[in-house]
């Protein structure tokens, strides 16, 4: 018997660079309250200000923290990607996998280099169009990572 599960992928910018005790913190705060509400996924941080998360679980509790998220103070331009049922976890052993990204870890993965630097003003026009491509760029990161991933030490 499948789950049936509720998958969403954002995109946001930080309003300042965040410096490592805070997405120590953002981590810790997260990883508890994923746990607790059977939330799994994983965030990209370029460490420059732009975050790329993909969250899923069930449709009301990933619904409620991405209303959250999008209240934060800590960041803006919270724009969705993707929103999708799927019958499996990709991240099922994850409450929160983590990756700190460069631009050249990102100019190695073919197609993906214009995603994370692309310019303010040209950001939801290329999330729009190119949704995809954000998944994409969180599964090669899943796939490259066999336990959690990283944390910030």
């Amino acid at each position: 018997m499948f789950e049936i599960l509720y998958q969403i992928c954002y995109v946001s910018s930080a309003n300042e660079k965040f410096q490592q005790t805070e997405l120590l913190e953002l981590l810790n705060q997260a990883r508890q309250y994923n746990k607790n509400n059977n939330i799994t996924g994983l965030l990209l941080y370029d460490g420059v200000g732009t975050f790329l998360q993909t969250l899923e679980g069930e449709k009301d509790d990933v619904e409620s923290l991405f209303s959250k998220i999008k209240m934060d103070e800590r960041h803006k331009r919270v724009n969705l990607l993707s929103a999708k049922l799927v019958e499996e976890r990709l991240f099922a052993n994850w409450s929160m996998g983590f990756r700190l990204i460069d631009k050249t870890a990102i100019k190695q993965i073919d197609g993906f280099s214009d995603f994370m630097y692309a310019p303010e003003k040209n950001l939801e026009a290329f999330a729009t169009s190119e949704p995809n491509s954000a998944m994409n760029l969180l599964y090669h990161f899943a796939k490259i990572s066999a336990i959690e991933p990283e944390d910030i030490t």
